[in-house]
């Protein structure tokens, strides 16, 4: 029937005929679409996936050398002590070149420090002393000290508060006094975290290039 329809003009076909061309070149599109959909899918979740696998290899490698290159340089710092090559005040921060100068390895340290739960009363007392006395004695110094106590982020900013402590003696307040006391003494350390950066020297303008690994999220 199919065949018959084809070999005929479009002006000579009936109208049931023409509905029944319309209805099968409709079904071969829906196929060919769908052929196409799942064709794009098969691509589309094979690529996902080998990138993944490689994705998931690479991290391996990395972790791997993360630890590996952390211990190595520990043990190697072992040896610069014990050569005389680190200063008794060093904090386990160095660094390493190659003879040549191209290459620099890196390991620092950094602390992290946060305000314990000595801040609040600190705050508590800060506020005392500046409603009882700065308040009534120079407005412009109540509300830049006030601002210096904000917080940010719920946290207090060691920035700002960094400020009050340059000015601890300008005040002979007991409240005063005892803020600041109590500011320094709950600035304690949290944790230490530990970074290795690698350069290569650039020979066109001897500048040291980082190369990026990426160390602290693995």
């Amino acid at each position: 029937m199919q065949k018959e329809i084809l070999n005929k003009q479009v002006s000579e076909l009936t109208e049931e005929e023409l509905s029944a061309l319309l209805q099968e070149r409709q079904k071969k599109a829906r196929q060919e679409k769908a052929k196409k959909e799942k064709e794009y899918q098969l691509k589309k979740n094979q690529l996902v996936r080998e990138l993944l696998h490689k994705a998931q290899g690479i991290q391996e490698i990395l972790v791997e050398f993360k630890k590996q290159g952390y211990d190595q340089l520990k043990e190697h710092y072992e040896l610069m002590k014990q050569m005389g090559e680190v200063a008794s005040n060093n904090k386990g921060n160095f660094h390493l070149k190659s003879d040549d100068g191209q290459f620099k390895v890196e390991f620092s340290n950094h602390v992290n420090k946060e305000f314990d739960e000595r801040a609040e009363i600190a705050a508590e007392h800060l506020n005392e002393f500046l409603e009882s006395f700065m308040k009534k004695q120079n407005m412009a110094s109540y509300k830049y000290i006030k601002g210096l106590s904000e917080k940010k982020n719920d946290k207090f900013d060691i920035g700002l508060v960094g400020r009050l402590f340059k000015m601890e003696n300008e005040f002979d307040n007991p409240s005063w006094k005892k803020a600041i006391e109590l500011f320094k003494a709950s600035y304690t350390e949290v944790d230490t975290t530990q970074y290795i950066r690698f350069f290569i020297r650039n020979e066109q303008n001897g500048q040291y290039e980082n190369v990026n690994l990426n160390f602290a999220s693995v």
